[in-house]
């Protein structure tokens, strides 16, 4: 059942894939890595989640405002408090996640509106794959780009624009820990990283 699931959802994002492929007008942009932290709520427990993404890849369809993140090794670190005042964590890294939404603003700069992502092939605690660990997220996301910076000297992106920060929130599901809310917050560590080297360049001088 699960396994027939899993399939439906693949074969739904191939074609939204190929969908917003086929159009003209598609702006490319690549994200070396991103970072960020966030909080879930669950009816059980409650924890706080530390995240990296590596290589992540924007398609986004200029006509009709629809894009595409695609992720192929995300890195996620859940940290549990529990009565005691221990805590406990699980780290699970996944291949599989695309992010798709659709923007309400009719600009490159800022990205707002509803998403959906598709988490899959999800390793738990350096273990084993369980092909029936699936995680599915839908709410709203925000993306604002920044070209304040210069980075000339590693430019990724197109039209000059680094994706400074993405803010989502929401509701997920996980096949392995049920259902809860979460608020994630994610900024480009390339961005980061020159920015406190401006910084410093700037005291230094």
């Amino acid at each position: 059942m699960v396994k027939n699931k899993i399939k439906y959802v693949i074969i739904i994002l191939i074609n939204i894939i190929g969908t917003i492929t086929a159009e003209e007008n598609i702006d490319f942009s690549f994200q070396f890595s991103n970072y960020g932290y966030g909080l879930n709520f669950g009816p059980d427990k409650n924890n706080i989640e530390l995240s990296l993404g590596l290589f992540n890849i924007f398609l986004d369809n200029q006509k009709t405002n629809i894009g595409l993140k695609i992720s192929p090794i995300n890195l996620y670190t859940d940290i549990e408090i529990i009565e005691s005042m221990e805590t406990k964590s699980i780290t699970y890294l996944n291949f599989v996640n695309m992010n798709l939404y659709w923007n309400c603003f009719n600009e490159n700069r800022m990205v707002l509106g509803p998403f959906f992502s598709f988490e899959y092939f999800i390793l738990r605690d350096w273990e084993n794959i369980g092909f029936n660990d699936i995680t599915i997220s839908s709410s709203i996301k925000f993306i604002y780009k920044s070209d304040r910076v210069d980075f000339s000297i590693i430019n990724y992106h197109s039209r000059d624009l680094f994706y400074a920060v993405e803010i989502e929130t929401g509701y997920r599901y996980n096949s392995y820990d049920g259902y809860k809310f979460y608020f994630l917050i994610k900024t480009d560590l390339i961005y980061t990283l020159l920015f406190i080297a401006n910084i410093g360049s700037f005291f230094s001088n």
